[in-house]
């Protein structure tokens, strides 16, 4: 029964988020109407330096361009066509992961949990940046897994099979610098006997659009933005893994699973990091602004600015001990550590988000989780509550970004 009521929120959840697709606004919203202004510069100039260094106010590479581009035919910048394109790329995304977890079983409807991240409602509903590199990145997990685990394929083949992922992540690169961390990962995958030879092709491969796109811009993004992206901010990198500790409850509860003294030192580092930063001020924080305003009385909304960021942090230490607990876990599974470790370095790179934060930084690295967390995901009746909340939340963001509500 509660493989039955998962399956069926996992298809109905694909059915209404194309059908508010199809009604969304005609218009432009949020960051759309910069990316179509640079998709309309690559109409313009076509596809070389001069566009790449006039890419305007925006920090994501110029993937999205080269994906939309090709759909102008069918698109001609109507914004729900668009956004059809980006769900449609979501959808593709979904399958290369459901053929990455062949053939273990309910891989399908774990796949199909991408859409229990609230923010993907978002990423798939509108036509942002995030989901043409998630669909890269997913195709280069699963041919990383073919070359890494199929025992039939020549040397030759292998070869072929390995450059096609090195290219396939140097685009999710190209498209979310925040992916030039997977990079980083690749050397966990030298512990895999015989295939050294394989990783450090792929990572040559892997950088070679990146390279030459940063050293055009002279950075990691166009230089429009370089002087906003400037400086770390610690905060939004407690948030995302927040954000992270939230969703992967939604996602893989069983993933919290550890000895009880992981929790109680947790909870008493979280209080001893609130009072330190009750008295020291190490980092200030209102999240709910506008909410807390008007709840929370006026002589206790100073104190609310530094305890707010100490419960943020304490959720993240929780989250991070955890990995830790999984990792070592897991220690002798190498791709486990990979995909893990590929997906936390990703989210750590908000601490370079300086100019603003958004919860659409999460889910760019669900590709891997999603392939990590698979063990860990339970079909049953919790995991059908778990997720309709999280489906539920993905269509208010949504709809709030469409000004419905």
């Amino acid at each position: 029964m509660s493989f039955k009521l998962v399956y069926l929120l996992s298809i109905l959840s694909f059915i209404i988020l194309f059908l508010l697709v199809l009604t969304s606004p005609k218009q432009s919203i949020y960051d759309e109407s910069i990316f179509i202004e640079n998709l309309k510069l690559l109409e313009r100039v076509g596809l070389n330096e001069f566009f790449l260094l006039r890419l305007k106010d925006q920090s994501p590479g110029p993937l999205f361009q080269f994906i939309h581009y090709s759909f102008l035919p069918l698109t001609t910048y109507s914004m729900i066509g668009l956004r059809v394109v980006n769900y449609f790329l979501m959808s593709l995304t979904i399958f290369f992961t459901y053929l990455t977890l062949q053939p273990k079983k309910n891989s399908i409807i774990v796949a199909c949990m991408y859409l229990s991240w609230p923010m993907t409602w978002v990423v798939s509903g509108m036509a942002l940046t995030e989901i043409p590199s998630m669909l890269f990145t997913a195709i280069f997990i699963y041919i990383l897994q073919l070359v890494l685990f199929s025992k039939s394929k020549s040397q030759i083949s292998k070869h072929s099979l390995i450059v096609l992922a090195g290219l396939s992540l140097s685009l999710a690169i190209v498209g979310r610098s925040p992916f030039l961390m997977v990079v980083f990962a690749c050397p966990i995958l030298l512990f895999i006997t015989k295939k050294q030879t394989l990783i450090i092709l792929l990572i040559i491969v892997a950088c070679i659009f990146p390279i030459y796109m940063f050293t055009i811009w002279n950075g990691l993004v166009p230089p429009s933005v370089q002087q906003i992206q400037k400086g770390m901010n610690v905060m939004y990198m407690f948030m995302a893994f927040g954000y992270m500790a939230i969703i992967t409850f939604i996602i893989a509860y069983k993933w919290y699973d550890m000895p009880k003294y992981n929790y109680i030192i947790v909870f008493i580092l979280t209080v001893v990091f609130i009072i330190i930063n009750l008295k020291f001020h190490f980092l200030s924080f209102e999240p709910l602004k506008s909410v807390s305003d008007k709840i929370i009385p006026y002589s206790l909304l100073n104190s609310y600015k530094y305890i707010a960021p100490g419960v943020i942090v304490g959720i993240s230490i929780l989250y991070i001990t955890s990995c830790v607990f999984q990792l070592i876990k897991n220690r002798k599974n190498v791709f486990f550590l990979f995909t893990l470790i590929a997906g936390l370095l990703i989210i750590a790179t908000t601490l370079k988000s300086s100019a603003q934060f958004s919860s659409r930084y999460v889910v760019q690295a669900a590709p891997f989780f999603m392939i990590a967390y698979f063990d860990y995901i339970e079909i049953n009746g919790k995991t059908f509550i778990l997720q309709l909340v999280g489906v539920l939340l993905g269509i208010f963001s949504l709809l709030s970004y469409y000004q419905y509500l």
